[in-house]
């Protein structure tokens, strides 16, 4: 291959050099060249190239939440109004505008397909993000609207529709994919469309004769109680997400120290004090349906073998998933008429616990239960350490733990075990 000389006159006469020599000239290396040529290339990505890019690159649930703006923003989207005409909340037609009255004409907002277009600041601009902000906004009311009738017909109470998670979802997505180029887009990273503002969780912790109920309500119906008792036992103990429940291990069962290393979110792994009998009925629950790869003591035991299994249709045994929860959650609100008031799902163990640590303990008992962050500078001076934790899970829990009692009886073994006086 060869390409003109950088030397040459403008005579008709053009010598050509090679690669090689052109990179000489430039006292670069060949390789250096083609890479240098190669990222040149890549600048001209198209936006559907681009999005798909961003996307493969991101993690599973960070995708998940991310893909219907950045799909919607890639291939267009809409007509969608700012009316609850009849037929613009139609689910057969994905809630976008098929009214022709005043109101729907005037609100209509459209995004275009510029799946095919070069990235550039005339696509990634402002005007851009704020309309998928409302397009998201009026679609997920418009789905919650629907989604409010259907289960009215159930007679299930109505949940929260106003859209606003899913158009903070949208912007937050845009803004990371045109972040991705700033100098593709004169440096536009987003920020000055703002995200809404939260109104505030409706949660709120379940009393005790409520927490009560609902573990006794677990216990006695469903077609595994067996399995659901322990998942809600396991979510009392570790304040786990639903996500930190069916993707637990069996390596992070540490039945010596009495710990469940716990995975949290971003990637954060945090040890959480819990009962010996916990760890022990997970681990016979393991083994007995999920086979010898859960056994620590057997030579086929593998760490990464899941905690939770139901039965199939089939009759075998497979690891939970997310949708375990939902089964759960639709059986407490159909069976506990407070529950589907509330719309008691899996986090509300997590909230009434941190709850009871918080109003017993103290507000650092219930970030470090909750894995969450100091609010201020000031709380980092009483974080509450794991032991704190275990004293306070073992009080409230009614078990001991290695953390709290026994030290002594412990360190007097060891000093016998090893002749120390």
């Amino acid at each position: 291959m060869t390409i003109p000389s950088p030397n040459t006159n403008t005579g008709s006469s053009k010598p050509e050099v090679s690669m090689q020599d052109f990179a000489d000239q430039l006292g670069i290396s060949l390789d250096e060249l083609v890479s240098r040529a190669s990222s040149a290339v890549s600048t001209t990505l198209t936006v559907a190239e681009h999005a798909d890019q961003f996307l493969k690159h991101r993690k599973k649930n960070t995708r998940r939440t991310y893909a219907t703006a950045i799909r919607r923003f890639v291939y267009g989207f809409g007509p969608v109004c700012d009316t609850n005409c009849e037929p613009c909340i139609d689910p057969r037609n994905d809630y976008q505008c098929q009214c022709d009255c005043g109101p729907c004409r005037n609100s209509r907002i459209t995004l275009l397909d510029i799946s095919h277009e070069p990235v550039s600041s005339k696509k990634y601009n402002r005007a851009a993000l704020a309309a998928a902000g409302q397009i998201a906004l009026r679609s997920a009311s418009k789905r919650g609207i629907d989604e409010n009738r259907r289960r009215a017909a159930k007679g299930l109470p109505a949940k929260r529709a106003d859209g606003r998670g899913a158009q903070e979802s949208a912007i937050a997505a845009l803004r990371a994919l045109f972040q991705e180029v700033p100098e593709l887009v004169a440096g536009y990273d987003g920020k000055d469309v703002k995200k809404p503002k939260p109104l505030g969780g409706s949660r709120r912790a379940m009393r005790d004769f409520e927490l009560l109920e609902l573990f006794h309500f677990t216990a006695v119906g469903g077609d595994d109680p067996e399995l659901d008792t322990l998942v809600v036992e396991y979510g009392i103990h570790t304040g786990s997400r639903r996500s930190g429940a069916y993707e637990v291990t069996i390596g992070q069962l540490r039945s010596a120290a009495q710990m469940i290393r716990l995975k949290d979110k971003n990637g954060v792994e945090v040890d959480m004090p819990v009962s010996a009998d916990l760890i022990r009925r997970l681990l016979l629950h393991a083994i007995e349906r999920g086979g010898p790869r859960c056994d620590p003591n057997d030579p086929q035991y593998q760490p990464d073998a899941p905690v939770f299994y139901y039965k199939a249709r089939n009759g075998t045994y497979r690891p939970i998933t997310s949708r375990r929860f939902d089964t759960l959650h639709r059986r407490w609100q159909d069976g506990l008429a407070w529950a589907a008031e509330e719309q008691v799902g899996y986090h509300h163990l997590r909230h009434t616990i941190s709850h009871i640590l918080k109003t017993h303990y103290g507000q650092q008992y219930a970030n470090r239960y909750l894995r969450h962050a100091p609010d201020s500078v000031t709380d980092m001076y009483g974080v509450c350490t794991t032991e704190e934790l275990a004293r306070a899970m073992s009080e409230l829990l009614e078990y001991e733990h290695p953390l709290v009692g026994g030290q002594d009886e412990r360190r007097a073994q060891v000093h016998r075990n090893l002749g120390v006086e």
